[in-house]
């Protein structure tokens, strides 16, 4: 029984072990060699069918270039659409996919293909082409591919339209500009309902030339027509180009929209509508121009516009809103000066400067430029609302004497300025008698301080001594000794003052007054003397520092400088400078010194016909010691007078 049942079970397993791998071939085993080149082309498809019923077929040929058992793919996204019952050469292939899309596997050679195509989404389609392939065709029915057939596709895409309508929101902005090129903008948003936007009509009724659009998938224009293929449920589309016509309506076929038109300001427009006319803030597109007008308009609204040229006045094209001139003036004779403007320039390609003797540096916009000329020095100047010019020259005149008028070297141009400040640096031993050429600038006391000063001082001397002879020369020693020391001058008058009121009063309330007077002097001088006391300690540190630090920077200059091979000698006599130059470099700008003082004058609404010329006259200090000479003659007379019974 036992032997039975063992012979038997021995003949079962042979049976299966011979019978198994038989019936296992009816499947193929492919193996994919991945270490080999494997490189397919798909030579066409064809997708044809009916969109709507969800009919479709891809038929095709191709080629395995190099390699064996190959993945040859077609098309995706699996998670889009689905490829099924394939035949491979007239016989059924296994189709399985990856992230790249459907693929099957071909042995080696040419080889055709065929099969069902569904669509798994609503709305467009978005087909995948992995490539490569040479051609792809359309023959659909309610539908249509964007673009139309392709060519050469690898790693791409391709949307299909559905020709169905769908429910969508169209809300529209058009702008026209009447200018130099009449030009529109149109401002077209699309919302779709439930499903994709698909393809929208404009109609060019307007006499429009489509320059550029955004926001399409691709557009065309066909009879009259802007076609535009649109993707999702949402699009903003922006339309410009130029149109010609001058009975406007919106482009749309339904609703009521927005319409700005406007025109440049050298044309002058009138429209004619029944269009509702709303306030110019509720244009959703800002108006370019400030005479825009704004219009809800429909289909059936007509806009006549009728534009007219206006006639030119020229404008002025550039102005100086400041001017400022420095000029340094050395004892030599040296003249160093400096023209700042402050402009605004929109039509003027160069300025010429008059600039006396040699320029030395230009800049514009705070950026040196190279100094040029034609007869002057002829500079180009940008275009700006808000500019600047610098500039920097050099001349000279005779050495400074005891007496010096002076013609103040001052650039000018044929701008016109509103306001020109001059400041000139003088050496601090001259002083300004009169500058001739604009008001102020005169170091000389006004007539009312002189007719006060004489009314007062000439009234002191008359109270010390009733005589006018007195009175007169009193004037005279006291302005000598106010510019001699201000603090003798102020004892004079206090010393004078007692002189009066001991003629005026009795000796015993003069004892009164003078000491009263002294006690009064006493604190002044101990309070002066205690300040005095507090800064000099205060400032006996930075004195220190400062001799420290001078000291320190002793090793700085002890290597000379190499000397340079290019000097110009500019200017004329002892005020004569040399300069390093070098032909073709961006100049830099020489810094003007402070003399020691300066007077400034003012110039208004300065122009080519009545530019700023200044003179100064000059008196040197030394003239002083004759003013000190009449004061001390003056004092002679004066005791001389006040000795007479």
């Amino acid at each position: 029984m036992d032997q039975r049942f063992s012979g038997l079970l021995t003949l079962t397993i042979l049976f299966l072990f011979f019978t198994l791998p038989q019936s296992a071939t009816a499947e193929r085993i492919i193996i994919i060699n991945e270490t080999q080149q494997h490189v397919f082309a798909l030579s066409d498809m064809l997708v044809s069918g009916d969109l709507e019923a969800n009919s479709l077929r891809i038929s095709g040929s191709g080629e395995i270039l190099s390699g064996k058992n190959v993945k040859v793919y077609l098309l995706g996204a699996p998670s889009d659409i689905l490829i099924q019952n394939l035949n491979v050469n007239g016989r059924p292939a296994s189709i399985s996919f990856d992230e790249k899309g459907y693929f099957f596997v071909h042995e080696s050679g040419l080889f055709d293909y065929s099969g069902e195509l569904m669509v798994r989404t609503a709305g467009q389609v978005v087909v995948r082409i992995p490539g490569p392939l040479n051609q792809l065709r359309f023959e659909l029915e309610n539908g249509y591919p964007i673009g139309g057939d392709f060519y050469g596709m690898f790693n791409d895409q391709v949307i299909i339209q559905r020709t169905e309508k769908t429910s969508q929101l169209v809300s529209g902005a058009f702008q026209y500009a009447f200018a130099e090129r009449d030009t529109f903008r149109y401002q077209i948003d699309y919302k779709a309902y439930g499903k994709s936007l698909g393809r929208a009509e404009l109609s060019l009724r307007n006499g429009e030339e489509v320059l550029t659009v955004s926001g399409a998938k691709d557009y065309s224009v066909q009879g009259g027509k802007l076609i535009l293929e649109l993707t999702g449920s949402q699009a903003n589309v922006v339309v410009t180009g130029t149109f010609s016509g001058k009975n406007l309506g919106i482009p749309l076929a339904e609703g009521s929209h927005h319409i700005l038109i406007e025109s440049d300001p050298e044309r002058k427009i009138s429209i004619s509508t029944y269009a509702k006319e709303l306030d110019l803030s509720e244009s959703p597109i800002r108006p370019a121009y400030a005479n825009g007008r704004v219009f809800l308009a429909s289909p059936s609204d007509s806009l006549k516009v009728t534009v007219k040229t206006l006639e030119m006045f020229e404008s002025l094209a550039a102005s100086v809103k400041t001017a400022e001139n420095r000029i340094a003036i050395t004892s030599k004779g040296s003249m160093l000066g400096e023209l700042y403007y402050r402009y605004a320039n929109t039509g003027v390609d160069y300025i010429e400067i008059d600039a006396p003797g040699q320029p030395l540096y230009a800049s514009t916009q705070s950026r040196p430029i190279k100094l040029t000329k034609e007869d002057n020095l002829l500079l180009s100047l940008p275009k700006s609302e808000y500019g600047n010019l610098d500039l920097i020259y050099f001349t000279t005149d005779s050495p400074l004497g005891l007496l010096s008028v002076i013609d103040v070297p001052v650039a000018n141009t044929m701008l016109p300025i509103t306001e020109m400040n001059t400041e000139i640096y003088l050496p601090a031993d001259y002083f300004v008698v009169e500058t001739l050429g604009a008001p102020g600038g005169s170091e000389l006391p006004s007539l009312q301080s002189i007719v006060v000063f004489m009314l007062l001082v000439g009234g002191l001397g008359y109270m010390v001594r009733e005589d006018k002879i007195f009175a007169a020369s009193y004037i005279v020693f006291s302005a000598a000794l106010m510019m001699f020391s201000t603090t003798l001058f102020l004892i004079a008058i206090i010393a004078s003052i007692g002189l009066a009121v001991r003629r005026s009063v009795g000796k015993q309330s003069l004892k009164w007054m003078i000491a009263g007077a002294a006690g009064l002097i006493a604190l002044s001088l101990v309070v002066i003397v205690f300040f005095g006391i507090l800064a000099s300690i205060g400032s006996y540190g930075t004195e220190y520092a400062q001799v420290r630090s001078d000291y320190a920077d002793v090793d700085m200059y002890e290597e000379s400088a190499p000397m340079l091979k290019s000097m110009a000698v500019i200017g004329d006599g002892a005020g004569a400078v040399s300069v390093p130059t070098r032909e073709g470099v961006l100049p830099v700008k020489l810094e003007l010194p402070y003399m020691g003082k300066s007077v400034s004058v003012t110039n208004y609404l300065v122009t080519r016909e009545n530019p700023v010329s200044l003179t100064l006259i000059l008196v040197s200090s030394k003239l002083k010691y004759l003013a000190y000479l009449i004061g001390f003659g003056a004092l002679l007379l004066c005791k001389k007078q006040y000795q007479r019974v």
